[in-house]
């Protein structure tokens, strides 16, 4: 599995490194915010807001893809260790502290179907970014998520990677672009005011380990990744 997991990582490299890309992982945790912005990144989520989580090193990373000196992209990875929480009420509970309403609630429901999916050890992918000079590159884009969820299941033993993607994203198949290889719909409902940046519309998007891996293997054998 872990040469697998070398040679998908391996190809993405290379392909990144055609186009005058690289990457790098950061944990420098007090520059994040300011190194983010100037890769695109606007606005932090609170679950990965640098001044309202204690991140560490073994729970937290962020991967920037950079042009020469200049960081063109970013995104985030974090572990969720639910050790038998139910993700629904873990989902909910959460929400209720980062996103305050005058309800008590911010999320009202989470879906059976993820509900009785997604258990375990997860990594939460977010804050994905890219600047304005780097947008369009389909292939670009996809060796670097890609490259993110190799990270991920390489430093972390975890079951499940997932995000939250907008409905709009899934007509451009962002879904697979990203690496992930199942997805549902409005799977949770947010309580109105909906907080700025998220939507009832969201679409979940993951992979377990297993699938991931092999998704992973089938990519390192291709001549087209896309």
């Amino acid at each position: 599995m872990q040469v697998d997991l070398l040679k998908a990582g391996a190809k993405y490299l290379a392909m990144l490194a055609e186009k005058g890309l690289d990457i790098s992982v950061r944990q420098d945790f007090d520059s994040i915010p300011a190194a983010a912005r100037a890769a695109g990144r606007d606005y932090q989520l609170p679950t990965f807001q640098i001044d309202r989580t204690d991140h560490t090193r073994a729970s937290t990373f962020w991967v920037f893809l950079n042009q020469g000196d200049v960081s063109v992209g970013s995104a985030a990875a974090i572990r969720q260790d639910l050790k038998g929480e139910n993700v629904a009420n873990y989902l909910m509970r959460t929400a209720r502290h980062q996103y305050p309403n005058p309800t008590g609630s911010a999320v009202s429901h989470v879906s059976e179907a993820l509900s009785n999916k997604m258990a375990g050890s997860l990594a939460y992918i977010g804050e994905l970014a890219i600047a304005p000079q780097a947008k369009g590159d389909r292939v670009a884009l996809a060796c670097f998520m890609r490259l993110v969820q190799i990270l991920a299941i390489s430093e972390w033993d975890i079951d499940w990677t997932y995000a939250f993607i907008p409905h709009r994203h899934l007509n451009a198949n962002l879904d697979k672009l990203y690496g992930f290889t199942q997805r549902l719909p409005a799977a949770q409902s947010w309580v109105e005011p909906v907080p700025e940046k998220r939507s009832s519309s969201e679409w979940w998007v993951g992979a377990p380990r297993a699938e991931l891996i092999e998704f992973l293997r089938a990519d390192a054998q291709l001549k087209d990744i896309l």
